[in-house]
């Protein structure tokens, strides 16, 4: 797995706060402090277990993960950490964890949905944390601490969140319930908290928009490079998501993000058996169905996906579901 270092030095910092030694954990699980200096560490799936083992171990406390994570400063998750403090409100915030939360990690991935009265931030697992595995129960407790307390700091007042939904067992259910004061639900490999939506428009305290733009043109740099070992389908996928705002998908575009050529781009496509329009379509696809169960319009759905007219929109989202956008988010309404 992959972890930024910034995030690996917060979460040791952390656990030294807590009387636990940095070196006493990492030597067991083969690291070495002095060598943690890359900008993204690859640390063996292994070696986490054997630290947050050892860590649970020598606090004797089973939910160390969940205090850890709610200490965490957001400056802790690196770049991705000052752009989230830079942000003007905490609706904004939410899309850039989104959006840039892969650069401190490999291991999990944030989604966000407003239904008006109440916000649900999910978040899931990649193939590399197997359903009932240690590592990722602790990292359930860390994200979820993170959540409680981390956005707290962006807008300086608690969250006071309105129910949980988490594929943790009936003893760590009980435990969250105490400590966040909200509703505990059973669920299959899912992990989902809500809150009240007006907190999105909650101002977080002098935000630098300047230095928040310079930050995400490093971030979006640094992306790439965090996802080489992806498969190209994988990369090429993120970048039409990333630059679909009013604009068609364009094949020059996407290939300029990597600088290659459209040719190449074409080619190691065709080698993973797809291609640029298949992707793109597919991907337009998604953001529909997510977005027309959000409080946009049918036309505004039609811009955000690069259409040039709504009539457009609605004919190829007949093709893929067989029916209007119209019909589908009434339904999805209802």
């Amino acid at each position: 797995m992959q972890l930024a270092t910034p995030l690996l030095h917060g979460l040791l910092a952390c656990l030294q706060k807590m009387q636990l030694s940095p070196q006493a954990l990492l030597a067991p699980a083969g690291l070495v402090e002095a060598d943690l200096v890359a900008t993204n560490r690859a640390v063996s799936i292994q070696a986490m277990t054997v630290l947050w083992s050892n860590a649970a171990a020598q606090a004797l406390d089973p939910y160390l993960p969940f205090r850890v994570g709610s200490q965490l400063y957001v400056e802790q998750l690196g770049i991705l950490g000052y752009i989230l403090r830079n942000c003007a409100h905490l609706e904004t915030a939410l899309q850039k964890l989104e959006k840039y939360n892969r650069l401190t990690n490999d291991f999990v991935d944030f989604q966000h949905q407003s239904t008006g009265s109440v916000v649900e931030i999910s978040f899931r697992f990649s193939e590399k944390a197997p359903t009932g595995s240690f590592l990722r129960r602790v990292f359930t407790l860390l994200e979820l601490g993170f959540l409680a307390g981390g956005l707290a700091q962006l807008i300086h007042q608690p969250l006071a969140p309105l129910y949980l939904r988490c594929e943790l067992g009936e003893e760590d259910r009980h435990y969250l319930q105490q400590k966040l004061g909200c509703p505990v639900e059973a669920a299959t490999d899912t992990n989902l908290l809500a809150f009240n939506g007006t907190l999105l428009q909650v101002p977080i305290l002098l935000p630098d928009q300047v230095l928040r733009q310079q930050l995400e043109h490093l971030a979006d740099a640094e992306i790439v490079k965090f996802d080489r070992n992806q498969s190209w389908t994988d990369k090429v996928r993120y970048i039409i998501v990333e630059t679909l705002d009013g604009e068609k998908p364009a094949v020059e575009r996407v290939a300029a993000a990597f600088s290659i050529t459209v040719r190449a781009l074409q080619r190691r496509l065709k080698d993973e058996h797809t291609s640029f329009q298949a992707l793109s379509e597919e991907v337009r696809k998604e953001l529909a169905l997510r977005y027309l169960q959000q409080p946009y319009s049918v036309n505004e759905v039609a811009y955000l996906l690069g259409y040039a007219v709504p009539s457009a929109f609605s004919r190829a989202f007949k093709s893929w579901m067989g029916c209007t956008p119209l019909e589908f988010k009434q339904r999805s309404n209802a």
